[in-house]
């Protein structure tokens, strides 16, 4: 066969790859949108076009009025919508698509090792958008430090000036703020001496150095790198139940302070591991790496009393899929997201209500990190009100307007950096 022929074959094979995606779709017909869990969102489907629109412009063809026709037919193409979203379909639609990106991504890191062979270096980039790192003898992967400079130090004072005006403004509730040091902003990111102006753990002394007096602190510090292995996953951003579970003890120190007649501390018989579970977080997710060994993944085994769950219209909620993990009835497929899954996605509101005698009710504001640890706090009071101010519109949160329609006594601020001590998507506007 000579270069010629080779060359032309060559190049009906790629057309013919890339044209099977929309030929495929065609003998398909409509698929509903799918997640992908390895990339923990939704794949774009191909569009359809106005079945409508098309009927009537055939209509002005033949009664002759080919200019109507082509500006009824051609308009749903003008604006590039539609050309937008196909081309975004032939991408995430083709054949094989995570098959393919998982073997570009295994021969990246097999250049990069390669790189690295005879560096000394405490971690190495885990693809090549030098994003994620790995520490290869630890088998963990982490994020590149984040940085506290002048510009960060002023988003903490507005968040300061926040907190300070909340607190004048509402004298009749208690304000408190628990903050979870996460890796990229500790003094122990293997990385800080690459990174200029690397937060290295400054960020949260300042904030305690100048937040209002009356707003109480508590945390969960990262003393050690090794207190980042005990209390965090190795391939997620979220608390294990290790870190879960003694930051529900010192909160509920915490709460105690102005709660005298709180409920005891709930106590768990077992934490149960989930034998067949290999979890692969955040940080595995977003460069496809199932490094080895993967998270383990464990759960409290609660004697919770009962209690219900209700959404933002006052809706009963079956949150999570506790129920169901524990009957053995969860996804198998890697990336899976088995922190959420077990524990409740993000929502904009959920309401906790139990029948434990008290008539204490109690504001949470923060993020994914709550989740696990909702109902812990929940149990201490009548009603918890669990806040996630990024799903709000335009992330916009009045906590006066919420204070008048909702009797709360204690307001817990509970999150890592962003949201303890920073304003973006989770402005609690006073």
């Amino acid at each position: 066969m000579n270069k010629r022929n080779l060359f032309n074959r060559t190049l009906i094979l790629f057309f013919a790859i890339i044209l099977a995606v929309p030929a495929f779709w065609v003998v398909r017909g409509k698929v509903e949108p799918q997640r992908s869990l390895m990339e923990y969102r939704v794949l774009t489907v191909f569009p359809s076009l106005s079945f409508k629109d098309f009927k009537t412009s055939l209509k002005r063809v033949f009664q002759g009025k080919l200019g109507e026709a082509g500006t009824l037919f051609f308009n749903q193409f003008r604006d590039l919508t539609y050309q937008n979203h196909f081309e975004r379909a032939v991408n995430e639609q083709l054949p094989l698509r995570s098959q393919g990106i998982q073997l570009s991504k295994n021969l990246t890191r097999q250049i990069i090792r390669s790189a690295y062979v005879f560096a000394d270096d405490p971690a190495i980039p885990a693809d090549n958008r030098n994003i994620v790192f790995e520490d290869r003898e630890q088998a963990l992967l982490f994020p590149q430090p984040e940085v506290f400079r002048k510009a960060d130090q002023a988003d903490i004072d507005v968040k300061i000036d926040y907190y300070d005006t909340s607190i004048k403004l509402h004298q009749n509730q208690n304000f408190y703020a628990f903050y979870i040091e996460v890796i990229e902003d500790s003094a122990h990111n293997p990385l800080n001496q690459y990174f200029r102006n690397a937060d290295a753990g400054r960020s949260f002394p300042y904030f305690m150095e100048n937040k209002p007096e009356d707003l109480r602190v508590e945390a969960l510090l990262l003393n050690s790198y090794e207190d980042q292995l005990k209390y965090f996953y190795r391939t997620d951003h979220h608390w294990n139940v290790r870190g879960m579970l003694l930051g529900y003890e010192k909160i509920y120190n915490m709460l105690a302070e102005n709660y005298p007649d709180i409920t005891p501390m709930q106590t768990h018989d077992t934490i149960y591991t989930f034998p067949d579970i290999e979890f692969h977080g955040r940080w595995a997710r977003a460069v496809f790496y199932q490094i080895k060994p993967g998270d383990v993944f464990e759960v409290p085994l609660l004697n919770l009393p009962p209690y219900k769950i209700y959404d933002i219209e006052g809706n009963e909620l079956d949150y999570n899929h506790k129920d169901e993990y524990l009957a053995g009835d969860y996804s198998r497929a890697p990336f899976a997201d088995h922190y959420i899954e077990y524990n409740g996605k993000d929502v904009d509101f959920l309401e906790y209500v139990f029948e434990n005698g008290t008539d204490r009710n109690l504001l949470i504001i923060g993020d994914s990190f709550t989740n696990a640890i909702e109902p812990l706090l929940a149990s201490h009071y009548h009603h918890t009100y669990a806040v996630d101010i990024r799903h709000y519109p335009d992330y916009y949160f009045s906590l006066s307007e919420f204070l008048s329609t909702h009797d709360v006594d204690d307001i817990l601020v509970l999150g890592g950096p962003s949201v303890v001590m920073h304003q973006w998507r989770w402005t609690i506007n006073p």
